[in-house]
This record gives C-alpha cells, structure tokens and sequence, in this order.
C-alpha cells in the first residue's frame, strides 16, 4: 500500500511549492496529491524535486470548470507535473438532491471522462456528505456509481462517515469503482461536515483499512482540510498514519 498527502492540508506553510514536496518526502510519504497552489508553480522545478525525492502523484484535484472550458492546457499542465489521474474535488450539493439531478451528474461526469480518456487520462470524483443522501432506499452515491461508467471514485472516508454510511462497507460494495481513498476524520456530531487531525475522531479505520486492503486499492491519502497547524499535522501524520 502507497500513502500520499493531500497538499491541501499543508496550504497555510509560507513555503514553495518544492519546499512543501521536500518536506513531505522527508516525513515518509511515497507522493502527492496536487491542490491549491500547485498550478502556479514552475513545472520544470516541480519535477526535478520528484525526480530528486521519488515522489510520485497518483492525482490532482482539479475544479471541473478547468476541466471542461480549458481542456486542452489544464491536460497538458498536468501531465507535465507527472500526475496520473485527475479529480473533480467538489460539486454542490443540489447536483443530488434527486435521483433525476444525479442521472444528469453523472451523465456530465461520464461525459468529461471519456473526453478526458481521449488524452489517456483517467477522471475520478471525489465525494463530500451529501452525495450520500438518501433516495428511494439508496444514496446519491449508490445512484452515481450504478449511473456511470467511465468515471471511477476517490472515497472520502471521513465526510461519508459524517453523512451516517459505513465507509468500509461502500469501499467493498464498490470495490471496482474506487480507485482511491482520502483517510480522513470527523466528528459524527459536529454541526457541519469538516475533517479532523486522523485518530482524534469518530473514525474506525481498522474496517476501513481490511476494505482497502480486500478491494486492491494502491493509495491511501491522508487529508485534515480543517486545520490551524499544517507543520504540526504534518508531523502527527508521519507518526500516527504512517
């Protein structure tokens, strides 16, 4: 098994772009997952840092705006940053608020997948909580996967396990469509969807660890997104996930 960090995490350090890859390398990880500044930064010295590191970039979040109106130079930009897949991080919530709106979600993400497939390039989605609602006896989820083809998943275990699902038991329902998995924490009684600093939540990772295990997925990706400290989190992810 490969662990990443979402750099997202680490976006308030008053550090480049190569200092924050060093700095992740140097506290154990195997990659990156690419957020927030990451696009600005020169591709040439991003990638002489992974070629110096051996750090590798299973994805990168990618609003899907860029995606579908600046195709072609978001594609080239990233494949140049060496990264492997490509995620929509976010959709609003009313994209499932019935089973009709995510049959036309999913047609929109299949749609960009293979337009994405034509530059051999995979697209995943990313969950938050709401795409966990119920409808008709089951989630929007349950409706995105069963209405989509080209589209894998990257399973947040954290904010589904907020929305009230077993995320072990998602991870093994849909073991083929789950390409990758955010470790994250929450509080289960918190008044609003965020993260938490891995083993201070609500969280039974030791489930979603066999799940991960059983279904064959590469990367673990460690994300706190709710923070004050990114030094501090980074630290406690080298010792507590890793």
């Amino acid at each position: 098994m490969a662990t990443a960090i979402q750099l997202y995490t680490l976006r308030e350090m008053d550090e480049s772009v190569p200092e924050l890859l060093r700095r992740v390398a140097d506290a154990g990880f195997d990659g990156v997952e690419y957020a927030y500044r990451v696009p600005e930064a020169d591709p040439a010295t991003v990638t002489d840092v992974l070629a110096e590191t051996g750090l590798d970039v299973p994805s990168a979040h990618v609003p899907i705006d860029e995606l579908e109106d600046e195709q072609a130079a978001t594609v080239e930009r990233y494949r140049e940053l060496q990264t492997e897949r490509l995620v929509v991080p976010y959709l609003d919530s009313e994209e499932f608020a019935s089973v009709e709106r995510v049959r036309e979600t999913a047609n929109r993400l299949d749609t960009l997948a293979e337009e994405l497939a034509d530059h051999d390039y995979p697209l995943l989605y990313h969950n938050h909580d709401a795409e966990f609602a119920a409808l008709d006896g089951r989630t929007a989820f349950d409706v995105l996967v069963e209405e989509t083809e080209t589209v894998d998943f990257e399973l947040d275990v954290g904010l589904a396990t907020y929305a009230g699902v077993d995320a072990a038991d998602v991870i093994e329902r849909h073991a083929d469509r789950i390409e990758l998995v955010h470790c994250t924490d929450t509080h289960v009684d918190a008044d609003e969807a965020a993260h938490a600093t891995f083993g201070t939540g609500d969280v039974d990772y030791e489930p979603v660890f066999d799940a991960i295990e059983a279904a064959g997925i590469e990367w673990e990706i460690y994300e706190n997104g709710s923070q004050d400290d990114p030094e501090g989190e980074l630290a406690h992810a080298s010792e507590a996930f890793l």
